[in-house]
């Protein structure tokens, strides 16, 4: 039983909520997420998302056989005004910004995938 919130329990719980969501999840054909939780010592909130399968993709982008929106792969590279930028990483998490491309200089930056293929044409 807990009397009160703090990080360890809620680790505990976060497992067992995880769990339950994905059986859930399973049951309907949908996958099922919390996010970061936010705690007092009497409550906690997270935020419950959901998505259909069809909408998750299954290939990892960059991989091999797989390409970024289909018009580019992990590796690639373009240049912006005077800096050549190598694309490193894809996080399709984050809409908006969702192409994680590195400098020659070694600094990273996140841009759009409408920028890269702005830049890829």
């Amino acid at each position: 039983m807990v009397k009160e919130f703090n990080k360890v329990n809620l680790k505990t719980l976060r497992s067992e909520i995880d769990a339950a969501l994905k059986a859930v999840a399973d049951k309907n054909g949908i996958t099922l997420g919390i996010g970061n939780i936010s705690f007092t010592s009497d409550r906690f909130t997270c935020r419950l998302t959901a998505q259909t399968k069809s909408q998750v993709t299954t290939e990892i982008p960059g991989s091999v056989s797989g390409t970024i929106a289909g018009l580019f792969k992990i590796g690639d590279s373009f240049k912006h005004n005077t800096k050549v930028l190598t694309i490193t990483d894809y996080n399709p998490s984050k809409p908006k910004n969702c192409i994680v491309v590195k400098d020659q200089n070694g600094k990273s930056f996140t841009c759009s995938l409408d920028f890269v293929k702005s830049k890829l044409k």
